[in-house]
């Protein structure tokens, strides 16, 4: 059975465009499901005043 070793896959590996990319749709994605979190905390004190 071979064995793999991730750090030495890393350290020779460089950062190309393909993980800028993966990097950029999960930051998009991390910051845009905080975003709908913040928007309950915004509005719902709004709503519980508006509807009793």
């Amino acid at each position: 059975m071979r064995s793999v070793v991730a750090t030495d896959i890393i350290a020779v590996s460089e950062f190309n465009r393909f993980h800028l990319l993966v990097f950029l749709w999960c930051f998009y994605a991390i910051a845009f499901d905080g975003y709908d979190i913040a928007m309950y905390g915004v509005g719902l004190p709004w709503m519980t005043d508006e509807w009793d």
